[in-house]
């Protein structure tokens, strides 16, 4: 019922939430609606996005850690309790989030996109040549914490590299890229992710066709992100 009050206007956003509580047999049965986008027979609209939220398996009531089929399907963010000074502005002044509306950033996003997305391709490329296969393909073992968390497959390097393209296009920092990195493909992906952006100093495409490029012969990394 859900699906189709959403269809019918076009865009919206579908909340599953306490994800956490859901058996893992359950689970499975969501992963349609989380990848594949649909419930039964019925597609989401394109501007429908999907939304899951949780407390941790050892806090939830009855609480079951996402099993690595569904968690390698999303970004993950954890959201820890506020700091004490944080909770009482909040108490004495109220929320202060500059909001802005979600259209104006889809706009900018596909005005970017033909520039940003080439960019962020290159830099994927120099860095699975530097960091080898584990950087593309690392699942934790069973038992290990991060298993239903986020973890490093081709399908959650796509997720990291449009999410850190669609950053850059919002003007979004180093730090904020990186972040965005980590819920995608884990903490630990991320910090080998913007260690070696800093360090591969990457030209800009545009300065490059047009001045040209002296290839580093001893960092094959970098030259294949730049090509």
């Amino acid at each position: 019922g859900a699906i189709n009050e959403l269809n019918a206007i076009g865009s919206g956003v579908l909340f599953l939430d306490e994800l956490t509580c859901a058996r893992p047999a359950t689970q499975g049965a969501f992963l349609s609606c989380v990848q594949e986008r649909r419930v039964g027979d019925v597609q989401f609209a394109k501007k429908i996005r999907v939304v899951c939220a949780g407390n941790p398996p050892h806090e939830a009531a009855g609480g079951y850690a996402l099993q690595p089929p569904m968690a390698n399907r999303m970004g993950h963010r954890d959201v820890p309790c506020p700091e004490i000074e944080d909770f009482m502005r909040y108490l004495i002044q109220g929320s202060n989030d500059d909001l802005s509306p979600i259209a104006n950033g889809e706009q900018r996003i596909q005005a970017g996109w033909n520039k940003e997305w080439p960019i962020v391709m290159g830099m994927i490329g120099g860095f699975l040549s530097k960091f080898g296969k584990k950087a593309l393909y690392n699942m934790p073992k069973q038992g290990h914490p991060n298993r239903g968390k986020s973890f490093v497959t081709p399908r959650t390097m796509e997720y990291a590299g449009r999410a850190v393209a669609t950053a850059r296009i919002l003007g979004k920092d180093a730090t904020a890229q990186a972040e965005l990195f980590a819920a995608c493909q884990g903490a630990g992906a991320a910090i080998e992710w913007e260690t070696w952006v800093a360090e591969s100093d990457l030209p800009d495409p545009a300065d490059v066709l047009k001045n040209g490029w002296k290839v580093d012969k001893t960092r094959l990394d970098r030259t294949v992100a730049v090509y």
